[in-house]
């Protein structure tokens, strides 16, 4: 059986890795928006907000078929900033793939927790480097390193796409 969508895996990996990443007591929350714009106005860009993004390979299964396929290119968006006061506050919008098969709705990702992890780990990479002025440490969780792209990516079916972020377009 394919991975669902688990927002409580996120969450949980991610206050695991703050206690072992990052070098600090800042409080961090963690939360969802899945209707979040993927690029910043001005204004969140003068308040310190910075975005992140990251394919990530996930599994869909669609809920009018229950067709099930494996996607490379499943993105995930993150915005994030660290207050004058040092809190942090992130925010993740997974992007949906819709179904081939029955042209159902946009379906959510479902991750592994290895996926997950590794993903997370990249992003606090940012953060680090980011928010508290670490040089980057992690030279496998660049984003240059091309991800290994599933086949075929439909424009149709992808909401990156749809909304002009999917990474197909640079490789």
């Amino acid at each position: 059986m394919a991975p669902v969508w688990n927002s409580s895996l996120w969450m949980d990996m991610f206050d695991e890795l703050l206690d072992t990443e990052l070098d600090n007591d800042d409080p961090w929350t963690f939360n969802f928006n899945y209707g979040m714009d993927p690029n910043l106005t001005e204004p969140e860009k003068r308040r310190g907000w910075k975005t992140y993004r990251r394919d990530v390979q996930a599994e869909f299964t669609c809920s009018n078929c229950s067709k099930w396929w494996p996607s490379g290119r499943s993105l995930i968006l993150f915005r994030y900033r660290r207050r004058t006061n040092g809190s942090g506050t992130v925010i993740l919008r997974p992007l949906k793939q819709a179904c081939r098969k029955c042209q159902g709705p946009y379906e959510l990702p479902g991750f592994c927790k290895e996926k997950v992890k590794k993903c997370l780990l990249a992003l606090i990479s940012h953060i680090k480097k980011n928010c508290y002025g670490y040089k980057s440490s992690n030279s496998n969780m660049d984003d240059s390193v091309k991800p290994v792209w599933t086949k075929p990516h439909e424009v149709s079916f992808c909401e990156a796409c749809r909304l002009g972020i999917c990474r197909q377009d640079r490789e």
